[in-house]
């Protein structure tokens, strides 16, 4: 990031095999404007040429919408949750707008989905993958997502209720970048709707909900979703 107006230079975008959609913030001061700025390798080279320094800042979530040779999906479709992408319309660089599905989650929340650290699956879902965010489940730096398997027929992911996620947007413990779990009622005849993380864990430990890391296909795997949430509004989902 630049204090004179320069646009910003991102070090990767989607089309690296090292992407992700957290970026740590390096503000750069030029002290030569003869310097190449066009790139991170050109920044990285003037600072160890002495033609500008670099002071750390804070670390961003900034999923990337339109890169070289690519955009985010749009849904041409509109009937379900994934369908053939997470966007109403392509993006619009003139205006600099996107228009992202909103979907609903458990508490009290409408999400967007950007980006996934399974890497297999992100074609499947229609957006970039972003295989570092992987990581961060070992960081604590993230949150809890379960997702229905079965049960109540809904707008969630896999045609079930609305997910669940552990903290809402806003709270200390609350993080976009979600672990990803998948619940199965075991006898789907007992479904009913579930509103927060209390009701999953306890049904969890009674054996009512089968956990899954990720989701069947990938147990015990694990992996990360970028869902940031723009819109905290009360949940409309009854079953």
């Amino acid at each position: 990031m630049f204090s004179d107006g320069r646009v910003p230079v991102f070090s990767r975008t989607p089309t690296a095999d090292t992407y992700t959609s957290l970026f740590a913030i390096k503000n750069v001061t030029v002290s030569d404007d003869s310097a190449d700025l066009s790139s991170a390798e050109a920044i990285e080279q003037a600072v160890s040429d002495g033609k500008a320094s670099l002071e750390d800042g804070s670390f961003v979530n900034f999923p990337v919408v339109k890169w070289p040779g690519g955009e985010l999906a749009e849904d041409t479709e509109r009937e379900t949750y994934l369908g053939t992408g997470q966007l109403l319309g392509p993006v619009n660089t003139d205006e600099m707008t996107v228009t992202f599905k909103l979907h609903q989650c458990f508490p009290g929340s409408r999400y967007i989905v950007t980006d996934t650290s399974i890497a297999a699956m992100a074609p499947m879902m229609s957006i970039p993958a972003s295989p570092p965010n992987a990581k961060l489940m070992d960081t604590g730096a993230t949150d809890e997502i379960w997702v229905f398997a079965n049960g109540l027929a809904g707008s969630g992911v896999m045609g079930f209720q609305p997910a669940i996620f552990d903290n809402q947007a806003g709270q200390p413990a609350w993080s976009p970048f979600w672990n990803h779990f998948t619940v199965k009622w075991t006898d789907e005849s007992k479904a009913k709707v579930l509103r927060n993380s209390t009701e999953i864990r306890d049904l969890i430990s009674s054996g009512d909900l089968g956990l899954f890391n990720g989701v069947p296909d990938s147990h015990p795997t694990g992996f990360v979703v970028n869902c940031p949430v723009p819109v905290l509004a009360p949940n409309t989902f009854t079953g």
